[in-house]
């Protein structure tokens, strides 16, 4: 917290002041009242942001505004001048020695600063997808209303090729004509984007696109069995727990179960015209166009047969049967 410098009113808030001065049953010269918490929104401090009831006074300027993100103390000497030069019908409160004010801001996150100097990078560099890691946490940077991480600049940047280590240098706005430098270093990696889950998946269940998201993945870690589409992913089943945020491989899915362990399943045998139906039970699960092993309850033989829907199989030849295990 900052103790806060006064202004030098410019001629044409000297105007107004003198104008205010003279008014009488104006809307100046009403009580006016002390506001409980003065929040500023510019780079100054005026009547109106400290009172209410202000009338054509509000604009004057009082004092410098604090940095955004911060706030700042005004002794009560120099609000009691100020109301006085308005012509403000303000009498200060007993015991009150300073104000504070307060100057909303809009924090940059580190995530942003990361992209923007990734950005930089692949723009200068002529690089594909990077992730930035920084060596150190960056300082807070707030901006002031109507700024966005937009407005922060890349004064420069200087990339090792052969070591991958990055120096930066940032400018975000603060206040009109001054801004906050940054320097920050650290290391960049060429990075994959590929599908993780948001959540945790128990095996057996079916995935949605809603319970995907896309992931930076190192290109060194890159290997053929990760997964790099979403339409790859969706409507495969689990074959076991998985937890969000790390890649998915093709091990780790297959075909949604028709059939489980011990399920009664109607078993077709097929040999040209010849069509024959009997129950079996499934000796394993299995998905749709899998040939899993079923135990012919008639018979007592067991067969290797394809799953065709759920609970349905088929058998090409009766020459398939094979002796029970």
């Amino acid at each position: 917290m900052t103790n806060l410098r006064k202004a030098y009113l410019i001629p044409a808030f000297a105007l107004a002041t003198a104008l205010v001065t003279g008014l009488t049953g104006s809307a100046a010269a009403d009580a006016a009242e002390l506001r409980h918490q003065p929040v500023v929104h510019s780079d100054v401090v005026l009547i109106g942001d400290i009172f209410t009831g202000a009338g054509p006074a509000a604009d004057i300027v009082v004092a410098q505004a604090p940095q955004p993100g911060g706030s700042g103390q005004l002794s009560i000497n120099t609000v009691i001048g100020a109301a006085q030069r308005a012509g403000l019908d303000w009498q200060p409160p007993a015991g009150v020695t300073r104000i504070t004010v307060s100057r909303p801001g809009l924090e940059v996150s580190e995530d942003h600063i990361r992209s923007i100097i990734s950005g930089a990078i692949r723009r200068q560099y002529g690089r594909g997808s990077l992730q930035v890691t920084l060596f150190s946490r960056p300082p807070a940077i707030y901006l002031p209303q109507g700024r966005t991480a937009a407005d922060i600049i890349v004064e420069a940047v200087a990339l090792d090729s052969r070591t991958d280590r990055f120096t930066a240098r940032l400018r975000a706005p603060v206040t009109r004509g001054t801004g906050q430098t940054i320097e920050l270093s650290g290391r960049v990696e060429q990075v994959v984007y590929v599908p993780t889950l948001v959540r945790d998946i128990p095996r057996g269940a079916t995935i949605t696109k809603n319970d995907l998201k896309w992931m930076a993945l190192p290109a060194r870690q890159n290997a053929r069995t990760v997964i790099r589409s979403m339409e790859e992913v969706v409507g495969l089943a689990t074959r076991r727990l998985l937890r969000p945020g790390q890649p998915l491989r093709e091990s780790d899915l297959e075909s949604p179960a028709l059939v489980e362990k011990g399920d009664l399943v109607t078993i077709n045998f097929m040999a040209g015209n010849l069509s024959i139906r009997v129950i079996g039970r499934a000796l394993q699960r299995g998905g749709k166009g899998d040939v899993i092993r079923i135990l012919n309850t008639g018979s007592n033989k067991t067969v290797e047969a394809h799953l065709t829907g759920p609970g349905e199989a088929e058998v090409r030849s009766p020459g398939q049967i094979v002796a029970s295990r």
